[in-house]
């Protein structure tokens, strides 16, 4: 579960299955987005829900309260530019988004 249509081509090469709440980081989400998020979560038993570091708060934090899930970070880079960033930092950063999902995957098992 995402904030935004962004992970498509990462969960296809891992045989996931990935929803968003909206499609692109701009918009804002109806009323029809939330409960459509809300019924996917209950329906897969999900534990957490994935925000990005861009998303100024949090907005899965009233979904993840009102059904007793986390939110953890995942870090598409979109909006990232390249000036300053060290020449390690895709690699860092898709360290860090592995650990979220490992540490997001171990909170969603049974």
């Amino acid at each position: 579960m995402t904030y935004h249509d962004f992970a498509h081509y990462f969960a296809a090469s891992y045989g996931l299955k990935v929803i968003h709440l909206v499609r692109v980081p701009e918009d804002n989400a109806t009323p029809a987005d939330v409960q459509r998020v809300i019924r996917a979560t209950k329906a897969s038993q999900l534990k957490t829900l994935l925000s990005e570091p861009q998303q100024k708060g949090s907005p899965f934090a009233a979904i993840a309260q009102d059904l007793g899930v986390q939110v953890s970070v995942f870090d598409p880079l979109e909006t990232s530019g390249t000036e300053g960033l060290s020449p390690d930092y895709y690699l860092t950063v898709m360290e860090q988004n592995l650990d979220n999902l490992q540490a997001a995957f171990s909170q969603s098992s049974p």
